[in-house]
C-alpha cells in the first residue's frame, strides 16, 4: 500500500511540473561554418633578402575562401620584426618584403573578410633563415 501511495504522489508531482522536469530545448538558428586549414611552405634557407612564402588555405570543397593573410615575422627571441597584410587570392607565393640576414619564425594567419563569414580563422607557423649571397 505504501508503494501505491508513493507512486501516486510522485506521478502527481511530475504532472504538475514540480519535480524532475526540464523545459524543452528550442532549436536556435546556427550559422553554417567552414573550417579552414592554413598550410605554409618556405625553404629552410632563403638565398635572397626578398622572402616569398607559399600559402594554401584549405577548405572542404572546391571553393576559395575570401579573407586576408597576416604575416607576423619574429626573431628567435620573440621580438616582432615585421607585420604584413595581404589579400588571399588562392594558393600561391606571397611576398613579405626584404629581411636582413638572420633566423626568423613567421606566423601566418588567415582572417575572413567579416566576422559573420562562414569561414573560420586559422594559422600556421614556419621557420626559416635568410642568408643572401
Amino acid at each position: 500500500m505504501k508503494k501505491l501511495i508513493a507512486g501516486a504522489a510522485a506521478a502527481g508531482l511530475l504532472t504538475a511540473g514540480l519535480v524532475g522536469t526540464a523545459g524543452t530545448a528550442n532549436a536556435a538558428p546556427y550559422p553554417g561554418s567552414v573550417v579552414t586549414d592554413t598550410k605554409t611552405q618556405a625553404p629552410l634557407v632563403i638565398k635572397r633578402n626578398k622572402v616569398k612564402i607559399k600559402v594554401d588555405v584549405g577548405v572542404d570543397g572546391n571553393v576559395t575562401p575570401k579573407g586576408k593573410l597576416i604575416f607576423i615575422v619574429k626573431k628567435p627571441n620573440g621580438k616582432k620584426v615585421k607585420r604584413v597584410q595581404r589579400t588571399y587570392k588562392g594558393k600561391k607565393r606571397y611576398s613579405t618584403g626584404d629581411l636582413p640576414r638572420g633566423k626568423y619564425k613567421m606566423v601566418v594567419k588567415f582572417v575572413p573578410n567579416n566576422k559573420n563569414s562562414v569561414y573560420k580563422r586559422s594559422r600556421d607557423v614556419v621557420k626559416f633563415k635568410v642568408q643572401p649571397n
